[in-house]
Protein backbone atom coordinates (compact mmCIF):
# COMPACT_ATOMS: atom_id res chain seq x y z
CA UNK A 1 0.00 0.00 0.00
CA UNK A 2 1.65 3.19 0.83
CA UNK A 3 5.05 2.11 2.05
CA UNK A 4 7.31 4.92 1.27
CA UNK A 5 5.98 7.41 4.18
CA UNK A 6 6.67 4.08 6.49
CA UNK A 7 10.40 3.05 4.94
CA UNK A 8 11.17 7.35 5.00
CA UNK A 9 10.09 7.08 8.86
CA UNK A 10 11.95 4.18 9.50
CA UNK A 11 15.09 6.09 7.59
CA UNK A 12 14.07 9.11 9.99
CA UNK A 13 15.04 7.18 12.57
CA UNK A 14 18.12 5.75 12.20
CA UNK A 15 19.72 8.47 10.65
CA UNK A 16 19.15 10.01 14.71
CA UNK A 17 20.04 7.05 16.42
CA UNK A 18 23.10 6.53 14.14
CA UNK A 19 23.87 10.99 15.15
CA UNK A 20 23.95 10.38 18.22
CA UNK A 21 25.76 7.30 18.71
CA UNK A 22 28.13 6.62 15.62
CA UNK A 23 28.58 3.57 14.79
CA UNK A 24 31.80 1.18 15.45
CA UNK A 25 35.12 2.80 16.80
CA UNK A 26 35.33 3.48 20.45
CA UNK A 27 32.66 4.96 22.44
CA UNK A 28 32.19 8.63 23.15
CA UNK A 29 33.89 9.39 26.38
CA UNK A 30 32.26 11.93 28.79
CA UNK A 31 34.51 14.75 30.67
CA UNK A 32 33.73 16.90 33.04
CA UNK A 33 33.24 17.63 36.97
CA UNK A 34 31.95 15.34 38.58
CA UNK A 35 28.96 15.78 41.62
CA UNK A 36 29.18 19.13 43.21
CA UNK A 37 32.00 20.50 40.74
CA UNK A 38 34.79 17.55 41.80
CA UNK A 39 36.07 16.17 39.14
CA UNK A 40 37.84 12.45 39.61
CA UNK A 41 37.29 9.15 40.08
CA UNK A 42 34.92 7.68 42.65
CA UNK A 43 35.87 4.67 42.13
CA UNK A 44 39.81 5.25 42.63
CA UNK A 45 39.09 6.72 46.11
CA UNK A 46 36.88 3.36 46.86
CA UNK A 47 40.37 1.37 45.92
CA UNK A 48 42.48 3.98 47.66
CA UNK A 49 40.22 3.28 51.22
CA UNK A 50 40.34 -0.11 50.84
CA UNK A 51 43.74 -0.82 50.30
CA UNK A 52 44.50 1.30 53.07
CA UNK A 53 42.31 0.03 55.54
CA UNK A 54 43.93 -3.58 54.42
CA UNK A 55 47.31 -1.55 55.10
CA UNK A 56 46.00 -0.92 58.63
CA UNK A 57 44.42 -4.58 59.32
CA UNK A 58 48.26 -6.10 58.22
CA UNK A 59 49.63 -3.25 60.76
CA UNK A 60 47.20 -4.30 63.36
CA UNK A 61 47.99 -7.83 63.40
CA UNK A 62 51.38 -7.40 63.44
CA UNK A 63 51.46 -6.29 67.01
CA UNK A 64 48.66 -8.89 68.33
CA UNK A 65 49.96 -10.61 70.57
CA UNK A 66 47.35 -14.01 70.50
CA UNK A 67 48.27 -15.52 67.61
CA UNK A 68 50.86 -17.41 66.85
CA UNK A 69 54.10 -15.77 65.27
CA UNK A 70 53.40 -18.10 62.04
CA UNK A 71 49.91 -17.19 61.69
CA UNK A 72 50.05 -13.35 62.15
CA UNK A 73 52.81 -13.50 59.37
CA UNK A 74 50.14 -15.66 57.18
CA UNK A 75 47.31 -12.93 58.26
CA UNK A 76 50.03 -9.64 57.47
CA UNK A 77 50.83 -11.39 54.10
CA UNK A 78 47.36 -11.88 53.06
CA UNK A 79 46.45 -8.05 53.91
CA UNK A 80 49.48 -6.75 52.03
CA UNK A 81 48.64 -9.28 48.94
CA UNK A 82 45.15 -8.40 49.22
CA UNK A 83 45.68 -4.76 49.39
CA UNK A 84 48.29 -4.82 45.95
CA UNK A 85 46.71 -6.80 44.40
CA UNK A 86 43.86 -4.74 44.40
CA UNK A 87 45.07 -1.96 43.43
CA UNK A 88 47.52 -3.35 40.41
CA UNK A 89 43.66 -4.69 39.22
CA UNK A 90 42.74 -0.97 39.65
CA UNK A 91 45.21 -0.40 37.76
CA UNK A 92 45.12 -3.02 34.88
CA UNK A 93 41.57 -2.08 34.38
CA UNK A 94 42.66 1.47 34.03
CA UNK A 95 45.02 1.10 31.05
CA UNK A 96 42.78 -1.48 29.28
CA UNK A 97 40.81 0.36 26.62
Amino acid sequence: MDRIPAEQEINRIECELDANNPPGGKPAVKRGGGQGGKSGNRSLDAVLVTALLLFVVAAVLVFAGRLSPTQRMQLTAGSIGGAVGLLLGYGVGRLRP
